[in-house]
């Protein structure tokens, strides 16, 4: 797919769905330097592109460079398609820098746009465990099980919201292996 985004960008160097593909790419190839020259050139065709902002954000999460990332995700979050993903991206960012209401914000808004958004959940979980609302934060994790009985994360979670040999053998016995 590369080559054939970069022969096009060499008969139309600024044919902006191209150049958000190309940036996309060189992410998922943890190209970052690249994906981040291409994702501007995007955005310095159209300010507002969707994918492209998505890709900058990523990039920049991965870069470390945060309001970078906020910034990329804000605006991306004004388009349908990309919105929940958006929102969980944010919410992501929050909690690792534990503002855990404004985490539960854009978790909450982005389950608006997609219900069933299991990392929308997941931070929702840990958000509300991490400010005591052991209530809320169980609701979260039985939303999670009924979504996916098998997730570790949920069992995990369980474990460290309500401690004991239970919880912890629980979460031990959902690994299993097929070979004896």
């Amino acid at each position: 797919a590369r080559k054939l985004y970069l022969s096009l960008l060499k008969e139309e160097p600024y044919y902006t769905p191209a150049l958000a593909k190309l940036a996309m790419n060189y992410y998922r190839s943890a190209e970052y330097r690249r994906a981040l020259h291409y994702a501007t050139m995007t955005l310095s065709n159209d300010t507002y592109h969707p994918e492209g902002n998505f890709v900058y954000g990523l990039v920049n999460e991965k870069l470390n460079h945060i309001p970078d990332a906020k910034s990329g995700y804000s605006i991306t979050a004004s388009s349908p398609a990309y919105r929940s993903a958006a929102y969980t991206r944010l919410a992501g960012i929050f909690v690792k820098e534990k503002d855990y209401s404004r985490a539960i914000h854009f978790a909450t808004r982005s389950l608006n746009y997609d219900r069933d958004n299991l990392a929308a959940l997941e931070i929702l979980a840990v958000c509300y465990r991490k400010q005591g609302k052991t209530d809320i934060a169980s609701d979260m994790l039985h939303r999670l099980f009924d979504l996916d009985p098998t997730l570790p994360f949920a069992r995990y979670e369980a474990y460290l919201l309500h401690p004991s040999e239970v919880t912890k053998k629980a979460f031990r016995d959902g690994f299993t292996n097929e070979l004896p």
